[in-house]
C-alpha cells in the first residue's frame, strides 16, 4: 500500500533535510511513497497590504513559495 506523506518546506536546512531523508528512503523502495511538498507563507504585516494589490501580494507569495519549493523538487 502507497503511504503518502506530506513534507512542509520554508526554505530552511532542516526542512531541505527531512526531504533529503525522505527522497533517499523513497529511492529504497520505489512505489512505496507518495510525496506532496507544502509551503505556507506567512501573513505580511497589516500596514504593507495597506500600499500594495492583493494581486501583488499574492505574486509574492507564490513567487517565495516558489523559491521555499525548488530544493524540495530538486531532490525528488
Amino acid at each position: 500500500m502507497t503511504q503518502r506523506l506530506l513534507l512542509p518546506l520554508d526554505g530552511s536546512a532542516a526542512s531541505t533535510r527531512a526531504v533529503e531523508h525522505v527522497a533517499a528512503k523513497a529511492r529504497r523502495v520505489p512505489g512505496e511513497y507518495e510525496i506532496h511538498l507544502v509551503n505556507v507563507q506567512p501573513q505580511l504585516p497589516g500596514g504593507i497590504t495597506s500600499f500594495v494589490s492583493r494581486e501583488q501580494v499574492a505574486g509574492f507569495h507564490r513567487d517565495e513559495s516558489v523559491k521555499a519549493l525548488a530544493a524540495g523538487r530538486a531532490l525528488l
